[in-house]
């Protein structure tokens, strides 16, 4: 049987539920009606039952999700039609419930037992169809609804009810439903015999045939009960030869509806006695269906037929095919001589034509050496005695020249006979890549074994060593056979045995490894710093892996020992330049007192005693300007003795605090520049020391300086925010702006930079020509918190 799925229909509905529940209801009446014109008129029973065979195709072409609305549909249709028969509302469902059991059945055995999507393309579906849906399900539901008819009055006999409804359902699904499947499941250009002229004209002869030869029956001879109906044998047969399974099982279902109709309502050809008793329906009946299978039965066979040979002719073509474009040189032979060689062949060989070997002995296609070898093979196998199926040799061109060769031999069956089929390579690309092997591996192992760096082969997986030089064997402190059929880990050379994990996924995630660092330790103990490199390779059929190790120990220890050096003037460097900035605070201080405590009030002592004279009754106009321009130029050099000594050392700072300060310094240069300054400082005075807030103060203080002096900015804007990690300083101007790439800053900048330094911060400076300046420093708050 065929394999559930094998086959999958054409066309699918693509209508909703309801709209296939309505269609079906529309069709199943319609096949209802046109039942009833082809039975006996004040019957009972069909002669055949249409929807029978529309129900099954249906059920068959759909889901069986769909199969509760289809059932829904057959209910109104049978609804509608017996109510217009006037047929009791019992009847009616008892016409439904056998209607849809008898389908569902037989639609369910076809899927079970047959095919998911039945086709009738193969003879043993078409059996099975029959013996399945035609025969046993209608017996199944022949035989409570034969019971249900005499139960209701409708039927006196249930023989006569059980062989009526048997065979008015079987018929009606032989004559439909094989159409149905067929037409629904057909190929695109299933119907080209029809654009071909001959064929169209066959098709109206067959069809004005067949028609002459049921006009002959119905009206000259005694219709369904004539001993002559073969009279129809050649045209049911001619459709199914040369139209195939669409066109038999149309033209059985016209002979059907033709033959039925005229016979059950003008009684044509049959005498008043057989109409009466109703035996004619029986054998209409059975003529139906005798020649639905003279017809389909031999069109389905020669359907089987025709896709068998052009399966073979599709097989053969593509042996055909496959031996002319094959990459290797085949060829062909019986008893020891050729019969048949590809193009391949041709070229290998050095011959144009294949008339140059065809019946010549194989052994001359073979060096002089091989050729008694070759002789011996082909009488063994001749013999049927075992021989090699597969050597390689030197074979021998035309020309004389000689060239390895593999050869594998097979027997084949010909329809002339069998023969042997042999494939030869030319193999000598691959001999002269072996050769280049070896010798590749022959460097190798010299490379290998004369490396002064450890190198070592170990298996991917275990980790054992496959081989070992000498200088690996230098580095660990081991003697070769130590270390060979061992484990790095049993021999414990790494420290940490997960950085062997790590190295190996390493290789396996980028296919090889460069310069990873591990720490490893000799037979001895010794700790040895390493830079392993390594790529996969594969040793007797094993993954394993190559390496190459350095021994970094002393360079590392000289690099820890720079490192250390570098540090130690780092942090001198850090010393000097706080002790530094410390005895320039110490000077600036110092002066600054100097000049406020000193020289500030010498300053006031002279304009007090300018102040004095000036009072003085008796002192001339001339003398009078002199005392008052003392007094103002001693009142001036106050003013900026104090400035001075402010910008030494900021008494503010002490006094108000960091941010109190800054705020100061800010306002005084707003006032002294016109430069619109905007601001904004959180309270960082807890964060800081005395000496860090002096360092962030400083570099405030440069910046302010740097732009009054020299951006011409108009706008500034400078914020002081803190969050929980860092305080964030930055000051932003719209002046000219400056290359910040360029080397050689001036002191100011370097003064922040350094500053910035001290307090452990980060800055950043970002300024172009015309572009104005960024200054961001951040100052991680654990590193000057108290």
């Amino acid at each position: 049987m065929s394999s559930a799925g094998e086959i999958q229909p054409i066309r699918q509905w693509t209508f909703t539920a309801w709209q296939k529940a309505m269609l079906f209801g529309v069709g199943f009446y319609i096949c209802a009606v046109a039942s009833i014109y082809l039975s006996p008129r004040g019957g009972v029973f069909m002669t055949f039952w249409l929807p029978a065979g529309f129900y099954l195709a249906v059920l068959l072409l759909s889901e069986y999700r769909d199969w509760p609305w289809l059932a829904a549909g057959a209910l109104l249709g049978n609804i509608i039609f017996d109510y217009e028969l006037g047929t009791k509302p019992a009847v009616i469902c008892l016409y439904f419930v056998a209607n849809a059991g008898q389908a569902m059945t037989g639609a369910w055995m076809i899927r079970r037992f047959i095919s998911k999507r039945p086709t009738l393309r193969t003879l043993n579906e078409f059996t099975w169809l029959v013996l399945l849906v035609g025969i046993l399900a209608p017996i199944i539901w022949a035989i409570p609804n034969a019971e249900a008819l005499k139960y209701f009055g409708l039927s006196h006999s249930f023989g006569q009810s059980f062989e009526t409804l048997w065979g008015t359902n079987a018929v009606g699904i032989l004559m439909l439903t094989p159409l149905i499947l067929v037409w629904a499941s057909r190929q695109e250009g299933s119907l080209a015999f029809f654009d071909s002229r001959n064929k169209i004209i066959e098709a109206a002869i067959l069809f004005i045939g067949l028609n002459i030869g049921m006009w002959y029956l119905l009206f000259m001879e005694n219709g369904a009960m004539s001993p002559n109906k073969s009279v129809v044998i050649p045209f049911l047969l001619w459709a199914g030869l040369r139209f195939g399974t669409l066109g038999a099982s149309a033209t059985n279902l016209y002979l059907a509806l033709v033959f039925s109709f005229f016979t059950t309502q003008f009684h044509s050809g049959i005498t008043p006695a057989q109409a009466a008793t109703g035996i004619y329906v029986f054998v209409l009946q059975t003529v139906l269906v005798t020649g639905a299978l003279i017809s389909l039965i031999p069109a389905i066979v020669i359907a089987e037929r025709d896709r068998s040979l052009a399966a073979l002719q599709a097989s053969e073509s593509r042996f055909r095919t496959l031996i002319e474009q094959a990459p290797v040189a085949i060829g062909i032979s019986r008893a020891g001589k050729t019969i048949y060689v590809n193009k391949k062949y041709l070229d290998a060989y050095g011959h144009q034509r294949m008339d140059d070997l065809a019946g010549k002995p194989i052994f001359e296609h073979w060096a002089p050496e091989f050729r008694p070898i070759i002789e011996e093979r082909v009488r063994l196998r001749e013999q049927g005695k075992p021989a090699p199926a597969e050597y390689e040799g030197v074979a021998q061109r035309k020309d004389g020249s000689k060239f390895p060769v593999h050869v594998t031999v097979a027997g084949v069956s010909l329809p002339d006979g069998p023969a042997w089929l042999a494939f030869i390579t030319d193999i000598t690309a691959r001999q002269r890549a072996e050769q280049a092997l070896r010798e590749s591996e022959e460097k190798f192992s010299k490379a290998f074994r004369a490396s002064p760096n450890g190198m070592s082969i170990s298996e991917i997986e275990t980790g054992r060593f496959v081989e070992i030089n000498e200088g690996y064997c230098q580095i660990y402190g081991y003697q070769r056979d130590e270390m060979l059929d061992h484990t790095a880990l049993e021999l414990q050379v790494w420290e940490d045995p997960l950085a062997r994990a790590r190295f190996v996924k390493e290789l396996r995630q980028e296919g090889m490894v460069r310069n990873f660092e591990a720490r490893t330790r000799t037979r001895a103990g010794e700790v040895k710093l390493i830079l392993l490199s390594a790529e996969p390779i594969e040793v007797a059929g094993k993954a394993c892996i190559v390496s190459v190790l350095h021994d970094i120990t002393d360079r590392k220890h000289a690099e820890t020992e720079k490192e250390a050096a570098i540090a130690r003037e780092h942090a001198a460097r850090l010393e000097y330049t706080l002790q530094l900035i410390a005895s320039q605070e110490a000077e600036r201080t110092r002066i600054a007192s100097e000049l406020h405590d000193s020289l500030g009030q010498d300053l006031l002592l002279i304009k007090n005693r300018a102040q004095l004279a000036l009072m003085g009754k008796d002192i001339d106009g001339e003398l009078y300007e002199q005392i008052e321009a003392i007094s103002g130029l001693a009142t001036q050099s106050i003013a900026e003795a104090r400035s001075i000594s402010h910008d030494l050392h900021p008494y503010q700072l002490d006094h108000l605090g960091l941010t109190q300060a800054l705020k100061a310094m800010i306002e005084k240069a707003e006032e002294s520049s016109g430069v619109d300054f905007k601001r904004k400082f959180d309270g960082v005075d807890d964060l800081f020391s005395k000496e860090a807030a002096l360092n962030l103060y400083r570099v405030v203080q440069e910046s302010l300086n740097n732009i009054l002096k020299h951006s011409r900015a108009r706008n500034v804007r400078i914020t002081l925010e803190r969050d929980v990690h860092d305080v964030q300083l930055t000051i932003e101007d719209d002046g000219c702006g400056f290359n910040s790439k360029m080397t050689g800053k001036g002191m100011g900048l370097k003064n922040i930079a350094e500053r910035s330094r001290i307090l452990g911060g980060m800055l950043r400076v970002d300024s172009r020509p015309g572009r104005g300046t960024y200054i961001e420093i951040i100052i991680p708050i654990s590193a000057e918190a108290e």
